[in-house]
């Protein structure tokens, strides 16, 4: 079992996906937060900045392409974990900026495993991966860098 102190961040626009592995990742010791989208988890890191994330891709607003692509150049340190129904596989999709991809509706034990083998190791940003564009950006106007208090440019 995981270090109660292991901070983890649950950004989903759906509501039970979001509340389910809430539950789930804090009956396993994590603390864990959540957000329904982009904006409401770039508020929640300007509070406190989790070791990992787990996020949709596909959100209203901000999508998880552009939110991942901020938080990756932002803070490349931060474990990162894509969620989608739309891809399949285990494999990071090209032009995603994560460290690896659960499909929803795949077995659950996978995204623990993967999880758990997060907290075991440091990141060690990667140039080239973070420098990559997300394939989708939405048409939402974007949160300017600057507006992200407390997060260093």
């Amino acid at each position: 079992m995981p270090n109660a102190k292991v901070k983890l961040l649950i950004v989903d626009d759906e509501v039970s996906i979001r509340t389910s592995l809430s539950e789930l990742f804090s009956a396993l010791g994590y603390c864990v937060r959540s957000a329904g989208d982009g904006r409401s988890a770039l508020s929640e890191i300007q509070r406190e900045i989790p070791e990992i994330l787990l996020s949709d891709l596909n959100m209203p607003g901000m999508s998880g392409f552009e939110f991942l692509h901020m938080v990756r150049s932002l803070l490349p340190e931060i474990h990162v974990v894509a969620m989608s129904g739309a891809f399949s596989g285990t494999c990071v999709p090209p032009g995603i900026v994560a460290d690896a991809f659960f499909a929803k509706g795949s077995d659950p034990a996978f995204l623990i495993k993967t999880v758990e083998a997060m907290t075991q190791t440091e990141r060690t940003p990667s140039r080239q991966r973070s420098m990559e564009y997300p394939t989708r950006i939405s048409t939402a106007r974007a949160i300017p860098l600057s507006s992200v208090a407390g997060v260093p440019l």
